[in-house]
């Protein structure tokens, strides 16, 4: 990416200059629309450029050389808006969000960039259907938050439509009851490009995680919040959540922000990458000498990921106990607990609980205490203390790969390495002959070329009240060429298939290469199993 230069007369030759504050710039042609400027793309002409904010509403259009300047302003802060029949705002140098805020500053001219796309280009296809279907979230169900703490809202999401999303596409704040006040302090602007947040275009039958930052209001309260996604017309797209269908809204979040106490911390891959064959003499970054072997030293370090999807626990009294709450780690690892009073909590996290197998397994801990689960940490908080640091280290047993001398992080909780994968049927049923298939046969490609086998892990999750099964041992997936692996499942010979009536199929795909495991897929539980009556 480039940046044009703009020329700044009126700070070369100060004595032309009109008295008063000067906002000026030039808006460009972003014809591929990524929001950047780049080379054969140039001014744009006919845009109506509008100044409010600092004195009386002023519009400017632009001439071939796509250029505006406003003088004579008044110290303070303007907005900037910019309408062209066609054409959208896709972004700025520097980036400023939108509205662009600018400040009128009679001693130093404001100058920058604007770039706009056609959103001609943009329309959908005639007759092509919005629809998408979220696959896996991170759950905000009244999760407790510190005033003003950061967190993260994730949800991985596949395109079941017949449209491509691109730049016209929009991540919209539907409602509440609102996170504070319409969501302005939440972090995240109302009218969200999706192109800002993954990367478009996004085609039919393609996976994206879409990862949203957000505040807790600095008022304790229970907050709910909505979003959906807008297409490029501005209708709402059809939303699934395996069979249920909202249209409006279902992107979610539900927090209560607590004022107090709080105790804050992360659960990170603790990498230590080793090689197939021979050990090195000297341990590698990041690795201490093990039982002949090495492992990850247990110290956090720059470039470790965080864990998303782990549950911690929070007990009152000393360690061990458990019971007084629950936190998910957010995509960053990060967790909380908030609104606690002043005394003494032990906080804990076992690989074996609360689900945690399906992220962590295989593998072992390394920090707070090396090979022990599961591990806990005792604090003691003064009143409105926030205690932070309550960090757990994770050291995958086959993660991250032997790049050579610089791990790379691969947390095996990750979606990548695999395409989106295919469900023969998205029902399938047990006992009984008149309901529909006893079968469902799943397909997934590798994108790995190293990939010598797929492993497919399965187990069943009740739709009601959440119990699962236990996860299957492993199951070889049958190769079918171009890194596709499939295999059919019969309802009845999953183990603990009559447990529940109606349930999900949870299942996750394991690449394995001659070293080991390259790399796992998320955990699927969009494909549901039910009794047969008939």
């Amino acid at each position: 990416m480039r940046s044009f230069p703009l020329v700044l007369l009126c700070s070369l030759v100060l004595a032309a200059c009109e008295p008063g504050g000067v906002v000026q710039g030039v808006v460009y042609a972003d014809l591929n629309g990524n929001g950047s400027i780049e080379a054969g793309e140039g001014p744009l002409q006919g845009v109506d450029v509008n100044l409010t904010g600092c004195g009386p509403a002023l519009t400017l259009t632009t001439a071939a050389d796509g250029a505006f300047s406003f003088g004579g302003l008044p110290a303070g802060s303007c907005l900037v808006h910019v309408s062209k029949a066609g054409w959208g705002y896709s972004g700025s140098f520097p980036s400023l969000g939108y509205p662009i805020p600018v400040a009128s500053d009679p001693s130093l001219p404001t100058a920058f960039s604007i770039y706009m796309a056609s959103m001609m280009d943009n329309l959908p296809p005639v007759g092509c259907t919005n629809e998408l279907d979220i696959v896996f979230e991170t759950p905000l169900q009244k999760t407790h938050m510190a005033p003003g703490q950061a967190f993260t809202m994730s949800w991985t999401v596949l395109n079941e439509g017949t449209c491509t999303w691109d730049e016209g596409y929009h991540l919209v704040f539907r409602g509440g009851p609102s996170m504070s006040q319409g969501g302005a302090s939440m972090g995240a602007a109302l009218d969200t490009p999706l192109g800002t947040l993954v990367p478009v275009p996004v085609l039919p039958g393609q996976q994206v995680t879409i990862n949203l930052g957000q505040t807790a209001p600095l008022q304790p309260g229970w907050y709910v919040g909505a979003w959906g996604v807008n297409g490029p017309n501005g209708e709402p797209m059809i939303i699934r959540h395996g069979t249920t269908v909202d249209s409006t809204a279902s992107f979610y979040a539900d927090i209560v922000v607590k004022a107090g106490a709080s105790i804050s911390g992360l659960v990170w891959h603790d990498l230590c990458a080793l090689p197939d064959g021979p050990l090195p003499p000297a341990a590698p970054p990041g690795c201490i000498p093990f039982g002949g072997s090495y492992e990850a030293n247990g110290v956090l370090e720059a470039g470790e990921p965080g864990l998303a999807n782990v549950t911690i626990r929070l007990g009152a009294g000393a360690c061990p106990s458990s019971g007084l709450a629950s936190s998910t780690s957010g995509p960053d690892g990060t967790f909380a607990f908030a609104g606690l009073a002043p005394g003494s909590y032990c906080v804990s996290v076992g690989a074996l609980i609360d689900g945690n197998d399906s992220v962590l397994i295989p593998g072992g801990w390394t920090s707070p205490v090396a090979h022990a689960d599961p591990q806990a940490v005792g604090v003691t908080l003064a009143s409105e203390e926030a205690h932070s640091g309550v960090n757990f280290g994770w050291d995958y047993q086959f993660l991250p790969a032997w790049p050579g001398s610089t791990p790379t992080p691969a947390p095996a909780s990750g979606a990548g390495g695999f395409s989106p994968p295919k469900a023969s049927s998205d029902t399938f049923y047990y006992r009984g002959t008149g309901c529909g298939p006893k079968e469902v046969t799943l397909t997934v490609q590798s994108l790995d070329p190293n990939t010598r086998n797929v492993v497919l892990f399965f187990r069943l999750k009740e739709k009601a009240g959440g119990e699962t099964t236990d996860w299957n041992e492993g199951e070889a997936m049958e190769p079918q060429g171009d890194l596709f692996y499939s295999l059919t499942l019969v309802s009845e010979s999953i183990p603990g298939f009559i447990s529940f009536s109606d349930a999900y199929l949870q299942y996750q795909f394991v690449a394995e290469g001659a070293g080991g495991i390259l790399g796992r897929s998320q955990v699927y539980g969009d494909v549901e199993v039910k009794l047969c009556s008939r």
